[in-house]
């Protein structure tokens, strides 16, 4: 199975609208529609997630101005802008971001950082 698909299959239980993964330089390995972040955004991304002494962040991604914080997973970084949900996950060789929107269903933060604990344990 195609990672693409992969992601398409995890917006469809509805509590991730969009998903992409990248690799640490900022290229893009699989996306869905809805979530295009430049090289600077995903490297600024890996930065947050490597330097925990900031609590809270600034960080405009996709033209949205996000509030982020670290998750209790080291691994995990969140952002609120105004209704969306903003989740990145730092696996063993890329990125996984997701996209919700408040209101969804269920948790976007649990299904994106099980979603990279799941491709880390495949080297990925």
């Amino acid at each position: 199975m195609l990672m693409r698909d992969v992601l398409y299959k995890l917006t469809a239980r509805g509590k991730v609208e969009h998903a992409a993964i990248y690799n640490f330089n900022g290229e893009k390995i699989a996306n869905t529609d809805g979530v295009e972040l430049s090289v600077d955004e995903i490297k600024s991304l890996m930065q947050c997630l490597t330097d925990q002494k900031k609590q809270l962040i600034q960080m405009k991604l996709a033209g949205n101005s996000y509030t982020c914080m670290h998750h209790t997973s080291p691994n995990a970084f969140v952002g609120r802008a105004d209704q969306t949900l903003f989740v990145a996950c730092k696996c063993k060789k890329s990125l996984v971001v997701g996209l919700a929107h408040t209101d969804s269903p269920g948790s976007c933060i649990y299904e994106i950082t099980k979603f990279g604990s799941q491709i880390r344990q495949r080297g990925y």
